[in-house]
């Protein structure tokens, strides 16, 4: 009698359910890495906050409060939620330090190293970089009555 093991996606070849972590990291792959309750950073591209990951929520937005995309690498995306009290100023990447900071990539057409914002409360802007050093951004979050 031959035994048929099923083949799941998101596995190496030749593993199987009884390989616990391929099948968990096979899992994760799948998922958002979110940034849950950020508080919103400085006022230049340098002090704000560096998001991580594929979705950082926004808490806390004190007024002229910033945070920074992850680099501009083609086909990266990143959410941001502003559930803050004010308007949350985005700008490319940061970098760690000052001779790390992206002064080239542009937001939405506009100037290089330039931020954008997102308004307060229920708002959620999706970046995606479409080209080296080119994010694009779709607005979402309009409230309904």
């Amino acid at each position: 009698m031959t035994l048929n093991v099923p083949t799941y996606v998101g596995l190496e070849s030749g593993k199987t359910l009884l390989d616990g972590l391929n099948v968990q990291n096979a899992i994760n792959e799948n998922r958002l890495r979110t940034n849950q309750s950020l508080t919103a950073l400085g006022t230049t591209q340098i002090t704000g906050f560096q998001c991580q990951g594929d979705l950082s929520n926004f808490t806390t937005v004190a007024a002229n409060t910033v945070c920074c995309l992850p680099p501009a690498n083609p086909g990266r995306q990143h959410i941001i939620l502003n559930n803050g009290a004010n308007t949350l100023k985005i700008y490319p990447y940061g970098g760690v330090g000052a001779a790390s900071v992206d002064t080239t990539s542009t937001i939405d057409g506009g100037a290089a190293g330039a931020n954008t914002t997102l308004t307060t409360v229920n708002r959620i802007a999706i970046f995606y970089c479409v080209a080296s050093g080119v994010w694009i951004s779709a607005l979402l979050g309009a409230v309904s009555s």
